[in-house]
């Protein structure tokens, strides 16, 4: 056996050693980059507050209704964090006594009519 022949594994490994290193940068990288991606995703409604229109309308709820089911009747509520207009909702002090036992099925609240960022 000759020099070239032994030193054959110990060149694999190397090779194999670098080739994990390699892929496991790729994927701290990839995961990087998502995260910032997720991030830049996450910022786009997280310090907007909603411009909520001044003029309200009552939502009677139904059975299985809840102050986000009452949120998405609100135009416009896909171009803001939905969140947001669901804690508008539930701070309005026209709901207060709704809210003190939960909202039940025929009660009423007032959501505003339209809201925008």
């Amino acid at each position: 056996m000759n020099q070239n022949e032994s030193n054959r594994p110990n060149q694999e490994k190397s090779r194999n050693t670098g080739n994990n290193l390699l892929m496991k940068r790729i994927g701290v990288s990839t995961l990087v980059l998502m995260a910032l991606a997720g991030g830049i995703a996450a910022d786009k409604y997280a310090n907007r507050a909603p411009q909520l229109s001044e003029k309200e309308i009552e939502f009677v709820a139904e059975p299985g209704d809840s102050t986000w089911t009452a949120a998405e009747h609100v135009k416009g509520i896909d171009s803001v964090d939905i969140r947001r207009v669901v804690d508008e909702i539930e701070s309005n002090p026209d709901n207060a006594e709704t809210y003190i036992d939960g909202l039940q099925p025929g009660e009423t609240i007032v959501i505003p009519e339209s809201v925008k960022r």
